[in-house]
């Protein structure tokens, strides 16, 4: 994607737009950057397609969405996105402070949660754009109320940074992952988890493992009462895909 030498930088976290015309970056600098693709004649509907090149979109006030990182050594930080449902707002923040920005203006809304601990992974509830997951660096998640700048609750139930959160689209649920190779509310995992997502209907969660089966994809790698080859699985070979039913 083209783009203004004096403002790139590698991409850490990329997401498609909700309503699917749009790709969000977040790079390495803190600054996220909006691609779009445009009605023309190549595309008249506008929806998203590998044949036209998305344009890199910004408001006419030239603003950029860039996060406070103020004091934070960029190349530690954990960088971590997510859009809103009807992608009216982004929170994001690189071991800062997290930032809910205005996707329309670019502005930024209001900035909370100064570290540490550092937030790690972030979610919007899919049916309240005040209502946000936050997975921390000290292994808690705090639901946080973006209207009334307060922290609703905390969670706990891992014992390494959160390095996963997503919310059901119709079940009242939150799921979570962390680096200690555990998935709540299911018990401690035998690799650790590298992604994560619901089915469309919500009933199910497929996920993909770190594991040492020496890069052979599908090899089902030697198993030692739940520990992968006497020690927990931390390096990626393969990832094998595993879904989850989720009780109602």
């Amino acid at each position: 994607m083209p783009d203004n030498a004096e403002t790139s930088s590698k991409a850490v976290r990329l997401l498609y737009t909700n309503s699917g015309i749009g790709v969000l970056g977040l790079g390495a600098n803190s600054v996220q950057k909006l691609w779009k693709w445009a009605r023309n004649e190549q595309n008249p509907n506008g929806k998203a397609t590998a044949s036209v090149v998305p344009q890199h979109w910004q408001p006419s006030s030239g603003l950029l969405m860039s996060n406070d990182v103020t004091g934070v050594n960029l190349e530690e930080a954990v960088p971590c996105i997510a859009l809103s449902k009807n992608d009216s707002y982004v929170i994001s923040a690189c071991g800062g402070k997290i930032s809910l920005f205005n996707m329309m203006t670019f502005k930024v809304m209001t900035t909370f949660m100064s570290p540490p601990p550092a937030s790690t992974f972030l979610a919007f509830h899919p049916q309240d754009n005040n209502i946000i997951a936050i997975g921390m660096e000290d292994s808690t998640i705090r639901i946080y109320n973006v209207r009334v700048d307060e922290v609703k609750s905390k969670l706990k139930g891992h014992q390494k940074r959160i390095t996963g959160l997503v919310f059901s689209t119709n079940l009242n649920i939150l799921v979570s992952s962390g680096a200690d190779a555990r998935w709540v509310p299911q018990e401690a995992l035998s690799s650790p988890i590298s992604y994560a997502a619901y089915s469309c209907n919500s009933q199910l969660i497929y996920a993909t493992f770190l594991d040492e089966s020496e890069g052979k994809w599908g090899a089902t790698p030697p198993v030692n009462n739940g520990i992968l080859d006497g020690k927990a699985g931390s390096s990626s070979a393969t990832s094998n895909h595993t879904p989850v039913s989720i009780q109602r």
